[in-house]
């Protein structure tokens, strides 16, 4: 997962499709998908940067330990 900019900005990238299927799961919607730079053949999934996602994404770590 990589934030766009700081915390002040918009949208929030996500780069595992496990992460974007939780979120989605739990009704967050993708703002739009792009190539990912770092890797050319995958994409990413944008979200919007808001206090909920960044408590959703805490939540799915929680799982992964």
């Amino acid at each position: 997962m990589n934030k766009v900019n700081n915390n002040n900005k918009e949208n929030y990238v996500i780069r595992t499709i496990a992460m974007t299927k939780f979120l989605t799961d739990k009704g967050f919607e993708i703002v739009d998908t792009l190539p990912n730079i770092f890797e050319p053949k995958k994409v990413v999934w944008l979200f919007k940067n808001t206090p909920e996602l960044t408590e959703a994404m805490s939540q799915y770590k929680g799982l992964e330990k």
